[in-house]
């Protein structure tokens, strides 16, 4: 007889146990199946909150994400750690506000090139074709012509603008920064309480 995969979900600060490809609970010595814990959850709506029952949900579905990416390993231990890593890699909420984060970036970096002078440079270079001189006379053009320069512009007065610019980018950046951090941490609050909450399922 073939042994059914399970998931072994052990006492709150210890490690997770996940066998490969397993669509199958073992909660506290019970075997029960992944939909059987979720409407376990649900069946609890007077004792938790929508967001925990999506919570709980999600978590399930990092589980299943966590033993696809291994469907042909052998068992191994799976932690707390291991969850919210694979939430993070795996949140488009986090995605949206890591992108968010780049955009500012790019904002700023745009805004202080309006501030530092800015250098411009130009080269050319021409070949005439050789002209024959008339009889008995001189050519003094040169066949090569080559031309280089330089050209520093910095402006002297924009009425505050410039810096104004700059600033607003730069509290954009902040706020970015901000939102991405207040996103990953309710990420994480969720999985945790989802980590734990689906040992109290049972």
């Amino acid at each position: 007889m073939s042994q059914v995969p399970s998931w072994n979900f052990p006492q709150p600060g210890s490690a997770l146990l996940l066998p490969s490809s397993s669509l199958t609970v073992l909660l506290r010595g019970v075997v029960v199946t992944g939909r059987d814990v979720v409407e376990s959850i649900e069946g609890r709506s007077n004792l938790h909150t929508e967001s925990m029952t999506m919570a709980y949900r999600f978590i399930l579905s990092i589980l299943l994400a966590l033993t696809a990416t291994h469907s042909f390993a052998a068992d191994r231990v799976y932690t707390l750690q291991d969850a919210y890593e694979a939430a993070l890699g795996t949140s488009e909420i986090v995605k949206i506000a890591e992108e968010g984060v780049v955009q500012a970036e790019s904002i700023v970096d745009q805004a202080w090139t309006y501030v530092y002078p800015r250098l411009t440079g130009e080269a050319g270079y021409t070949r005439y074709n050789e002209i024959l001189p008339p009889s008995g006379g001189f050519v003094f053009q040169p066949l090569d012509d080559f031309r280089a320069g330089l050209i520093l512009t910095q402006p002297l007065y924009t009425g505050g603008r410039t810096f104004a610019a700059l600033r607003s980018a730069k509290k954009l950046r902040a706020v970015s920064r901000g939102e991405l951090k207040a996103t990953k941490q309710d990420t994480l609050l969720n999985v945790a309480e989802a980590y734990y909450g689906v040992l109290r399922a049972q």
